[in-house]
């Protein structure tokens, strides 16, 4: 056997045991020394990899072969996982959310009632082209609960974000669909009481 195909064998056994060991024992959070001996055995089974024929061979080189394969092995690093902080929400707010969502779903049904009664004095008409097909009948009391329903959820999702301008402005969606039908439903008013 030349000096070069026994610096390749001595290079290549190095190779595998620098790299593919540590990605062996990837899966497990710790690599017991037994387990290293037993790996160790497999290797040494693997005749291109037998640092004993090396050794054999040639002592200088068997020596570096040896060195190389009984180099101690790679420990993997362990991340630890980081668990996000769980944004507590306290009752208070809970309760104040509740509140808000009973009065927005409260003024959409007072803008239903009172699109309904300018619509039956004859005065007013629907400009609201989504609602206009429901405006003729009480279908659209449940029709204008379909914002109020998805400003809730989407309030109740900025309560409970991560990022702080969400948390601090979850109520501003309730607030304003509020502000809307509430002044939706006056303007309405005034509409039916006009004199003609």
């Amino acid at each position: 056997m030349t000096l070069r195909s026994k610096l390749f064998r001595a290079v290549i056994a190095g190779t595998l045991c620098t790299t593919l060991l540590p990605v062996l024992a990837l899966g497990q959070t710790s690599v017991s020394g037994a387990h290293m001996e037993k790996t160790s055995l497999a290797l040494a089974r693997v005749p291109f990899l037998n640092s004993a024929s090396l050794a054999a061979d040639d002592g200088a080189l068997g020596e570096t072969a040896l060195a190389a394969v009984a180099s101690p092995m790679v420990q993997p690093i362990v991340t630890p996982v980081v668990k996000d902080k769980e944004i507590t929400v306290s009752p208070r707010t809970v309760r104040v959310w509740q509140a808000l969502t009973v009065s927005q779903h409260s003024a959409a049904v007072f803008d239903a009632w009172s699109t309904r009664k300018a619509l039956t004095s004859g005065n007013g008409y629907e400009r609201n082209p989504l609602l206009r097909p429901f405006a003729q009948s009480a279908t659209i009391y449940p029709a204008t609960q379909a914002v109020p329903f998805a400003l809730d959820f989407l309030s109740y999702r900025m309560l409970r974000s991560k990022h702080p301008l969400l948390r601090r402005t979850w109520w501003l969606p309730q607030a304003i669909s509020i502000a809307g039908s509430t002044w939706c439903g006056s303007r309405n008013l005034h509409v039916a009481n006009l004199q003609r």
